[in-house]
């Protein structure tokens, strides 16, 4: 998709936009991932606070930001510490970015990721209390430091997923056991979680399987005539 820009409008067009949402049922303070593409309209040096994603019951319960310090931070107000950082002074201007943040209370783990690759991670134990609300695109509840950047495929799971390396394949290769006579293949898919870890009660392990896919493949070599 295009995406869509968040913050206090530079172009002096509309104003003030941001995303102010309800967290019940639909943020677990547990454990889960924060994940987005961001492109921001800022060098990542302008020494200017970017917030893109914090909690509505009290500030800092968990952000992600970018800090006047120019590093991308996920903050919590328990134990009141940036958990982790990373640099973000090289990043530019109007260029896609991919940033995802994973935490497990039970494990006591939250990793950063930029761009599909683990960039940090922190041991330390946390609590993130129950929120009523977040907010993207600024801080909250103030309503200041404005993410000014456009976000795209914004997800918030209850999964603490622990890679994104499939964000940097360039080839995929789909297989099919199935072949027609006239060399069409086809195929169906379902998700599954083999790792078998569900939050929620009543969670599938298994998502129905999809409609067919089919692929018809032209075996006719090119040719300049």
């Amino acid at each position: 998709g295009n995406g869509a820009f968040v913050g206090n409008n530079i172009y002096s067009t509309k104003g003030v936009s941001i995303l102010n949402y309800s967290a019940i049922g639909n943020f677990n303070e547990r454990k889960g991932t924060i994940e987005f593409w961001v492109r921001p309209d800022w060098a990542g040096n302008d020494g200017i606070n970017h917030y893109f994603f914090s909690s509505g019951a009290l500030t800092d319960d968990l952000s992600i930001y970018k800090t006047a310090a120019n590093n991308l931070e996920v903050y919590m107000n328990n134990p009141n510490v940036a958990m982790l950082r990373y640099d973000a002074s090289g990043w530019s201007a109007g260029q896609w970015r991919h940033v995802a943040v994973a935490w497990n209370n039970q494990t006591s783990n939250v990793t950063l990721h930029v761009d599909g690759l683990s960039v940090n991670s922190s041991s330390t134990p946390f609590t993130i209390p129950a929120q009523p609300t977040f907010v993207i695109g600024a801080v909250s509840p103030a309503n200041q430091h404005y993410a000014n950047a456009t976000f795209d495929e914004f997800r918030i799971s209850s999964i603490p997923r622990t890679s994104f390396a499939f964000m940097n394949q360039s080839t995929y290769t789909l297989a099919s056991s199935e072949q027609l006579g006239n060399g069409t293949k086809y195929w169906r898919v379902r998700t599954y979680d083999g790792d078998d870890d569900r939050s929620e009660p009543g969670e599938e392990a298994a998502s129905a399987w999809s409609q067919y896919f089919i692929l018809n493949i032209d075996p006719t070599a090119p040719s300049i005539g």
